[in-house]
């Protein structure tokens, strides 16, 4: 059985404030990225809690897994290396590029559904 887990990155994106969920299981990683208005509050991040199956989740991306060193001293270590590194991962770039690219797809499909079914009025 694998394990999953969830990550929840905020930073700043000038002029707003951006949150990105990635989320792996099975060696695949979903991202879903939200946009704050404003620097979000401790409680607006606790409200996504209920409604994580709810966001739109990018088509899982296939990544490598690293083995969890046993040592607890080196997992602090890295453990601090990754919060000092904040920025999201490229392979939760990668995901969100192709959620994005796939709703570029549908309002492509979707404006030529529109058009043809204009031009079949007209005749």
């Amino acid at each position: 059985m694998n394990k999953g887990s969830q990550c929840l990155k905020v930073y700043f994106e000038d002029p707003f404030w951006v949150g990105v969920i990635e989320r792996q299981a099975d060696h695949k990683l979903e991202a879903c990225k939200i946009t704050f208005g404003s620097e979000p509050k401790e409680t607006e991040l606790l409200a996504l809690l209920p409604r994580l199956r709810e966001l739109p989740f990018s088509p899982a991306v296939s990544i490598k897994v690293k083995e969890r060193s046993k040592n607890y001293k080196r997992r602090l270590k890295e453990s601090r290396r990754e919060l000092q590194n904040a920025s999201h991962s490229t392979k939760a770039q990668q995901a969100l590029k192709l959620r994005q690219q796939e709703l570029l797809n549908a309002r492509k499909a979707e404006r030529k559904e529109q058009k043809q079914a204009k031009q079949k009025g007209r005749k």
